[in-house]
């Protein structure tokens, strides 16, 4: 068996969330890359108007609180998640300001530069994390062999059935709980094995 967990989506234009915040005066750390940014206000900080200001970029990313995240994201309800969880609509991306260079304030990424750009160089071509059910977040899965029905194709499989799948395969139950199910179509009868 040959797979991936995810595929790839051409990005160009980077979210400037420390412009953002600065432009908004909202003031708190934050924490991810690429599709998804988590927002962890600072004690005194409105939440209803952080979350206002930061909606109105719906071009570049969607705001959520950790109570109302889609279920795409399946990020259960930790209090790690922080006080808002900003997910990225490709071709945006966003970088943390924590994976920036130490002079990009000096350069003024924060309070200068616009809100989203797509960078001259240390950018990034294409990225993962967006929602899976959009064709470019497919990825590739192959199996071949004993117990696998010859020349079958499955339009789409999901991630969490690979373990059932292969548990099965090998007469073996799977680990409890588990998210998928056994995709009893690209195997051979049970009797044929």
């Amino acid at each position: 068996m040959i797979g991936t967990d995810h595929g790839m989506t051409p990005v160009g234009p980077l979210v400037n969330i420390a412009r953002i915040l600065s432009k908004h005066d909202i003031k708190a750390r934050d924490a991810g890359d690429g599709a998804t940014l988590f927002l962890y206000l600072e004690p005194g900080q409105d939440l209803a108007r952080a979350k206002r200001a930061l909606s109105s970029y719906p071009h570049a990313f969607s705001v959520y609180t950790p109570d109302a995240l889609p279920a795409f994201m399946c990020l259960g309800q930790s209090k790690r998640l922080g006080d808002l969880v900003l997910h990225a609509r490709p071709p945006y991306w966003v970088a943390g300001t924590a994976s920036l260079p130490w002079y990009s304030d000096l350069l003024g990424i924060s309070w200068l530069w616009s809100e989203t750009f797509t960078p001259d160089f240390g950018g990034i071509v294409a990225s993962h994390g967006y929602d899976p059910a959009q064709p470019y977040m497919h990825g590739i899965f192959y199996a071949w062999e004993a117990g696998v029905a010859k020349g079958h194709e499955i339009k789409r499989l999901d991630i969490v059935d690979v373990h059932p799948t292969v548990m099965s395969l090998l007469g073996l139950q799977p680990g409890q709980p588990v998210d998928g199910k056994i995709v009893s179509e690209m195997l051979v009868p049970a009797a044929g094995r």
